[in-house]
C-alpha cells in the first residue's frame, strides 16, 4: 500500500485547498491548475520536459503531465478551474513553459502560515485565506477561493436562485445546466454569460465542481463509491473516479480516505 494523503481538504465553487502531508502519486495531468507551497523541504516537481523544478512554491498549468515530490510533513495545495477568470490569468502568466516558481518575503510568510494551520479546526475564513494568499504570489491584486480584492458588481437574484436550486437538484442525483437557465427564465446562453460575470467561474464548470462536492460528501459520510457517484449524478463509480483523478491527480480512495473534508457554500 502507498503513501496515503492526510490533512484537510477544503472544496469551494472552482477550486479547492488541500493542506497536510501528500501521499503518492505517479506522474498525471488533470483538468486543474496547481498552486503548490511547502511549509518545509522544497517541492520537486518534474515533467516529461527538462530538469525538475525545485522550489517552496511552484505553479503548474492545466493538463500538463507532472509528479509533485516533497519529504515536507506540511504543505498547501491550491486546485484551480482552468476555465474561472484567475485560472485564465493565471495560464497566460504560465505560458509557454506550463511551469513556474516563486521567492521571497510573501513566500516564507504563507510557509509559516501553512505550518501552523490546526488541521482539527480548519474553519472556511481561514481556507480562504490561505487559498488568496497563495493565488497571490503569481497574482498580487487579486484573490482566489472566495475572498477577492478585486470588487465585482452584486450577484443577479438568478444567479443565487440557481446556485440553491443546483443544490437541491444533486440532492436528487441530478443536475442540468439547460434546467438551471430555464429556472431563471432565460436562454442557456443568456444565463451562463451572467453566471461567469457574477461568480467569475463557468456554469458548466460550477455543475462539476457542485457534482464532485456532493460525491466528496457522500463519500467521507461512510457511503460507498457507487452511492456517492450514483447520488451526484454520475454514470457510476468508474466515471467518479476519472473525474476525481481528471481535477486532482489523484485517486478518491487515496485522495479522501484520510482527509478532514469541508464543502463550502457560496
Amino acid at each position: 500500500m502507498g503513501r496515503p494523503w492526510t490533512g484537510h481538504l477544503t472544496i469551494g465553487e472552482g477550486w479547492a485547498l488541500f493542506v497536510g502531508a501528500s501521499g503518492d502519486n505517479e506522474a498525471h495531468a488533470h483538468h486543474a491548475l496547481q498552486l503548490g507551497v511547502s511549509a518545509g523541504s522544497p517541492l520537486s516537481v518534474t515533467s516529461h520536459t527538462g530538469p525538475p523544478t525545485r522550489a517552496c512554491a511552484v505553479a503548474i498549468s492545466a493538463r500538463r503531465p507532472h509528479k509533485v515530490q516533497v519529504d515536507a510533513a506540511r504543505l498547501g495545495l491550491l486546485f484551480l478551474d482552468p476555465d474561472g477568470d484567475q485560472g485564465r490569468a493565471l495560464a497566460r502568466l504560465l505560458e509557454p513553459s506550463g511551469l513556474a516558481s516563486v521567492s521571497g518575503p510573501a513566500v516564507e510568510a504563507l510557509r509559516s502560515a501553512i505550518e501552523a494551520v490546526d488541521l482539527q479546526e480548519l474553519k472556511a475564513a481561514g481556507a480562504r485565506a490561505i487559498a488568496a494568499s497563495i493565488v497571490s504570489l503569481w497574482l498580487p491584486n487579486q484573490t482566489e477561493g472566495g475572498a477577492r480584492e478585486v470588487a465585482r458588481p452584486a450577484v443577479d437574484p438568478r444567479v443565487v436562485a440557481a446556485r440553491l436550486l443546483a443544490r437541491e437538484k444533486l440532492s436528487a442525483g441530478r443536475v442540468r445546466v439547460a434546467a438551471l437557465a430555464e429556472s431563471a427564465g432565460l436562454s442557456p446562453s443568456r444565463f451562463a454569460a451572467i453566471f461567469r460575470r457574477d461568480t467569475g467561474v463557468p456554469l458548466r464548470a460550477f455543475v462539476l465542481w457542485a457534482r464532485v462536492q456532493r460525491a466528496v460528501e457522500v463519500v467521507a459520510a461512510g457511503h460507498s463509491f457507487t452511492d456517492a457517484a450514483l447520488m451526484a449524478g454520475f454514470a457510476d463509480a468508474a466515471h467518479l473516479s476519472r473525474t476525481f483523478r481528471r481535477m486532482f491527480g489523484t485517486t478518491l480512495s487515496g485522495g479522501v480516505g484520510r482527509l478532514r473534508i469541508a464543502v463550502l457554500r457560496s
